[in-house]
């Protein structure tokens, strides 16, 4: 699929009559997880050189317009990639950080949803295999 310019993007927001979310993903399989939703979805360039992948979501109460932006590893590119996003968009009504949860407790089955009602010192860790069930490494 080519790729679009950012205008086609804004464009189709501007003429979506319900909601804008933007779905944040890591990495690449949980980006592909998101958009296996949609039955066709756009990608265009942003200023910065971020890929935005979109399609039409149909909810109960609303239809969605979902923006899907895939930022890698790392809260500092990912925080300034997310702010760059939501100015280049200007309407977002929700923003979703959807992962495969590789640092989830034992006790958390896969498959589950996972969200937090606060977030204290948020940080990125990542599980390692061998260290029992699950061990952790912490980068601040």
């Amino acid at each position: 699929m080519p790729l679009l310019n950012i205008d086609h993007l804004n464009s189709d927001i501007d003429a979506h009559e319900g909601a804008v979310a933007l779905i944040v993903t890591a990495l690449p399989l949980e980006k592909d997880a998101v958009l296996g939703h949609f039955s066709e979805h756009k990608s265009c360039f942003g200023s910065e050189g971020s890929i935005y992948q979109w399609g039409q979501f149909a909810g109960e109460q609303v239809d969605w317009l979902v923006v899907v932006i895939t930022t890698g590893p790392g809260n500092i590119g990912s925080g300034q990639q997310v702010a760059q996003a939501v100015m280049e968009l200007g309407q977002v009504d929700l923003i979703l950080f959807a992962g495969v949860a590789g640092s989830r407790k034992g006790d958390v089955p896969i498959g589950s949803v996972v969200a937090a009602s606060k977030v204290y010192f948020a940080h990125h860790g990542k599980a390692e295999a061998g260290h029992g069930p699950v061990t952790l490494s912490f980068r601040p």
